[in-house]
């Protein structure tokens, strides 16, 4: 199947493979990421890659030419015709600064420019940062760029006409023009090639990354794409006129597709709307979408039927889940109670978190930089998994330097080229393989009573050696799914973090988590002697007289720590009544909301509600576990726990203190 992609050139599909071209104007927006994922995408060899698929560069002579010119003349046309714009950026500096960025050899990758008052101009470039000029910018250069250009708008941007340019002004505090940041824009030919595939699907597409990475070119190649190789209506909502560039015109890197301006950036949803309404379009591209009501237009377009093609700013999908202005995006997020039956049949909690409505968008793309991006084929598929705890499925692809587009399984991408030092480690949330070699999967249908720990910021291999190391093999089994752990080891700085998917996960569903120190050897033995009940410790798993050996070899080792136990730290119980369980579920959450609210954070002693002598001992357990004072004060029915700050005096402590501080004064008082 031969598809005609742009004027001179046709783009040949294979299933999700496909080959076109390499641009002559590679955008410098952002260069290459550097670490690992760079070095093992870069030094991959073809062998590693199984079930790579690609399309060999001998096949590039096949692909010819349809209309005049040939693909060389094309490409030669845009070369030149992009040289003129960037020119064109250059006539709005002063004229002795235009000499100096003209006579620059890497002028054709200009990122920008900037002119701040009173500092000396600068031209930015891929290899760094080039000054100018050694005088200062005045207010006359300032004026001078200012009268070159149109009129800024209330998101304080600006263009040149018909150029793809984008100039920003800072302002001070009285509303006049102090700085200028002239960014280069460019219309990049194949930039959208690794989403050939799914422009042709018709499936809605969501594109993220950081800024700078070459979202806004990636979109601005597909309404080309789509308006004049697959000859769709396609209507662009340009906000800031970055997609089709300033001026009433558009620019002609979008094709035959239409632009709708927008006068005020706060309106954006409603020209989404509107562009449906009255133009009748097959494709809305929209971008940046960054407010809750553009996450409700976008939905409300991919509703009505209509593809939708949009970026936002984020780097990755779980990032975008926990973005509360977004999350609609991908379908929302809401917190989900299970019935008794159904929390047993999944082997979870009660309360977990789960996708709220259909995603608006069909695919995800993660673009890591321009020549590699994770694709996610499935965005509820993914969503889910996230939820879950799972890694979500996806697909890298890389572009080579012929043109050509690797797609890859991402589990194989990685399974292909890690090793065990410390920076695989850290891709390892990445992979998707079934399951990692360290987990005790072989282990788990025969020993159904073991503790099964998740070890999350670890290196599963030290610890799977540690617990061999200490003959644990039979009573403490490693998992690498959150829903079949009984709870969750990891470091402090996992915790102090705030970000962490898995941690957010478990935190939702109630899933005990237990941090270190370090993540050394010493303080992995220290923990799973602890969660296996060899030490005595409120958060042991097991019960540490029921220890008797733990030497597997004897067949011998100690049950689960009872479930009544276990319903102190996760609410949860089989053995009592229903209507006790939700009352010392209660207490016990009562416990974690003032300690962590009141005596951690503010430093005030806090007095719980009367409770039954066996829950107020579940509460006592539970505040010796963070170290804490407390005092037991009221009488028979009103008999309640006190909560006290560390170094906290009581009443009583208090009263006594002062005696003895009468008593001193008195005594000196008679010498």
């Amino acid at each position: 199947m031969q598809t005609p992609v742009c004027e001179g050139c046709q783009l040949q599909l294979n299933g999700r493979l496909c080959l076109v071209p390499r641009a002559v104007l590679a955008s410098p927006l952002q260069s290459r990421p550097k670490g690992r994922l760079k070095s093992l995408l870069t030094e991959r060899k073809s062998s590693s890659f199984g079930s790579k698929r690609t399309i060999e560069s001998g096949r590039r002579d096949h692909v010819h030419s349809q209309e005049s010119g040939g693909c060389s003349a094309s490409l030669q046309a845009l070369h030149e015709r992009g040289q003129r714009e960037l020119e064109k950026l250059v006539t709005v500096l002063p004229e002795r600064l235009a000499a100096t960025v003209l006579e620059q050899p890497d002028f054709p990758e200009l990122v920008e420019i900037v002119m701040d008052l009173g500092r000396p101009p600068l031209a930015r470039f891929p290899s760094g940062d080039l000054r100018l000029a050694d005088d200062v910018i005045s207010s006359a250069d300032l004026e001078h760029a200012i009268s070159k250009l149109g009129d800024f708008g209330d998101d304080n941007r600006a263009g040149i006409d018909r150029t793809l340019h984008r100039i920003s002004c800072m302002r001070n505090r009285d509303g006049r023009i102090v700085g200028l940041t002239c960014r280069a824009g460019r219309a990049v030919l194949g930039s959208a090639a690794m989403a050939a595939d799914l422009v042709a699907s018709g499936s809605s597409i969501l594109f993220m990354g950081r800024p700078g990475v070459g979202k806004t070119t990636v979109i601005r190649e597909m309404a080309r794409l789509l308006s004049v190789g697959h000859n769709r209506r396609v209507v662009i909502v340009d906000t800031s006129n970055e997609i089709g560039g300033d001026g009433d015109i558009a620019h002609s890197g979008i094709g035959r597709a239409r632009r709708m301006q927008v006068a005020y950036v706060a309106e954006q949803h409603r020209t989404m709307i509107e562009a449906v309404e009255n133009h009748m379009p097959e494709t809305v591209i929209v971008d940046e979408i960054g407010t809750e009501a553009e996450a409700l237009a976008a939905r409300s377009i991919a509703q009505r039927g209509v593809q939708l093609v949009a970026t936002a700013h984020g780097g990755e999908l779980a990032r975008l889940i926990k973005n509360p202005t977004l999350s609609d995006l991908i379908g929302g997020i809401q917190t989900v109670t299970l019935s008794d039956d159904e929390a047993k049949r999944r082997r979870g909690q009660k309360t977990v978190i789960e996708r709220m409505a259909p995603p608006t968008f069909d695919v995800a793309v993660e673009i890591i930089d321009r020549h590699c991006w994770r694709v996610h084929p499935d965005v509820a598929q993914a969503v889910d998994a996230l939820l879950r705890g799972s890694e979500a499925e996806g697909e890298v692809r890389v572009q080579n330097a012929d043109g050509s587009v690797e797609v890859q399984p991402e589990e194989e991408l990685w399974d292909a080229t890690s090793s065990s030092d410390e920076d695989d480690r850290s891709l390892a949330p990445l992979a998707t393989a079934a399951a990692p070699s360290w987990a005790s999967s072989e282990w788990q249908a025969s020993e159904a009573g073991a503790v099964q720990i998740l070890p999350h910021g670890l290196d599963g291999h030290q610890v799977k050696e540690v617990v061999g190391s200490m003959q644990l093999q039979r009573i403490v089994l490693l998992t690498d799914r959150l829903q079949d752990a009984d709870a969750v080891l990891t470091t402090r700085d996992r915790l102090k973090g705030g970000d962490d998917a898995l941690i957010m996960a478990a935190r939702a569903a109630g899933q005990p988590i237990f941090s270190m120190k370090t993540s050394s050897q010493a303080s992995m033995v220290k923990a799973l002697r602890s969660l296996a009940g060899i030490d005595p410790s409120p958060l042991s798993l097991r019960d540490a007289s029921a220890v008797v050996d733990a030497d597997p070899s004897n067949g011998r080792h100690a049950p689960l720590r009872s479930e009544d136990e276990i319903a102190r730290l996760i609410g949860r119980s089989n053995i009592v009544s229903k209507t006790n369980a939700k009352k010392r579920s209660a207490a016990l959450e009562e416990v974690r909301a003032a300690v962590e609210e009141l005596v951690l954070a503010g430093g005030h002693a806090a007095e719980l509600l009367p409770r039954s002598p066996d829950v107020m001992q579940a509460q006592e357990e539970l505040v010796r576990s963070y170290n804490l004072p407390f005092e037991i004060v009221g009488t028979k029915a009103e008999t309640r726990i006190r909560i006290l700050p560390k170094g906290f005096l009581s009443e009583e402590a208090r009263e006594s203190q002062i005696g003895k501080e009468w008593t001193r004064s008195e005594g000196w008082a008679h010498i």
